[in-house]
């Protein structure tokens, strides 16, 4: 998704250390991977929804016959 590499994550996070101090850093440290891993769980929730909705139409329409009429040129 972001192609961010180690040194760029270290800038980062000593910034928000010398920023933020020693004593709120960790807790925002954790407060952030919580809601990383929260994000993720959703886009996963939603990737199988969507997913298990596109298999469902694709069955659907996999069943229904053609409505075209054989005069139909379009």
């Amino acid at each position: 998704m972001f192609s961010i590499g180690i040194l760029e994550l270290l800038i980062i996070c000593a910034l928000a250390l010398v920023i933020l101090g020693p004593e709120k850093f960790p807790k925002l440290a954790k407060e952030l991977a919580r809601l990383i891993h929260q994000l993720r769980s959703v886009k996963d929730d939603v990737q199988k929804q969507v997913s298990s909705i596109n298999d469902e139409a694709s069955a659907i329409l996999q069943k229904k016959p053609s409505t075209k009429n054989k005069n139909d040129k379009s």
